[in-house]
Order: structure tokens, then sequence, then C-alpha cells
């Protein structure tokens, strides 16, 4: 059997990966341009006075940003994820919510990418992996950890964006944490 000519290996090459990359890229657009009618479409919307479009409006980049990170390896920060993560720090909770409601919401136990944090009623929390204690309290619309006696913001963000019955996300500087609600097992 004769082999094809060596023009014709490279020239299947350039289509696969020009292939490829119109894939990507097209992706890519298309989130970007989902992000600027997302914005569109809340333009003009006062969120100081409208909490439960704030909400909707943040689920929905964060939806958005969940399809950027399935797409890409979510260690690497895309240009469409910095600008969805920037627009969604830009929508914190207002810092005169009463820090009663946020820890009656935020207690119980969040699974984010690299363990479980567990925040109680009575102040204390515990991140689960490396069993590291602290206590924890609200002030504003920061979440405050205190490990060892040092008062630092959590080390995955400070500021509470969403929290409610399935997420809790935080934000600190460009990046956006997202942490999902789970039960765990009863200590027998």
């Amino acid at each position: 059997m004769r082999k094809p000519p060596i023009c014709w290996n490279l020239v299947s090459r350039f289509i696969g990966v020009a292939v490829f990359a119109l894939m990507v890229c097209g992706s890519a657009f298309g989130e970007e341009a989902s992000l600027q009618s997302l914005k569109a479409q809340y333009q003009g919307v006062d969120f100081s006075n409208n909490e439960a479009a704030r909400e909707k409006y943040i689920n929905q980049l964060i939806g958005l940003l969940k399809a950027t990170w399935a797409r890409e390896d979510s260690k690497v920060v895309t240009p469409t994820g910095q600008a969805i993560e920037h627009e969604i720090n830009r929508h914190p909770y207002p810092a005169s919510i009463d820090p009663k409601i946020l820890a009656k919401q935020l207690t119980g136990s969040w699974q984010g990418s690299r363990h479980i944090d567990v925040y109680r009623s009575n102040g204390t929390c515990t991140l689960c992996t490396g069993g590291v204690d602290g206590t924890w309290h609200i002030d504003g619309n920061q979440l405050v950890v205190t490990h060892d006696g040092d008062s630092i913001p959590d080390a995955y963000g400070a500021r509470i964006i969403l929290v409610d019955q399935s997420n809790l996300v935080t934000g600190g500087g460009d990046r956006v944490f997202l942490l999902k609600r789970v039960q765990l097992p009863q200590a027998k």
C-alpha cells in the first residue's frame, strides 16, 4: 500500500488543529457574547433595591462561569473567565445586610474545590482537610475566620456574594470561589 505524500499529512494535521482552534475560540466567543448579553439585560437594574434580581443575575453569571471552567482547565483563568469573575465580584451583598441573616444561611457544611468547611451556629468552624479548628463571624458582608488567635479573612475569600440553600459564593481580589452545601456523615 502506498503512503500518502508528506505534504498531505501536514495538510491534514493543519486542518485538524485549525478545526480544534475554531471550536475552542468559538466557545470562548460565545461565552463572551453571553456575558455581554447578560450585562445588557440587567443594565439599569438597581440591585441595592432588588435582592431577587441581584441573586438571579449572580446565579446566571455563575452558570456562565461554570461553563467556562468546564471548557477550560479551571486552574487557568481565561480572559472571559476573568471578566465573569470580575462582574460577579462587583455585586456582593450590601455591607449593611443583617449579619444574623447571613450567619443563619451560612451555618452548615460546604464543599469547595479542595476541602470541606463546616460553620456551626455556635461560631466555631472546622476546615476538614487537616482538621483546622477556629471561630467565625460575619462583619457586614465579610466572612471573618480566626485560626490560632489571628483574625484573617477566610482563605477562600472574605466577601460574601451569595449564600442560599445550596450555594456559597465568596469573592476576594479578582477571584470567585464557589462552594456547594453538603451533608456530612454522622459520627458513630
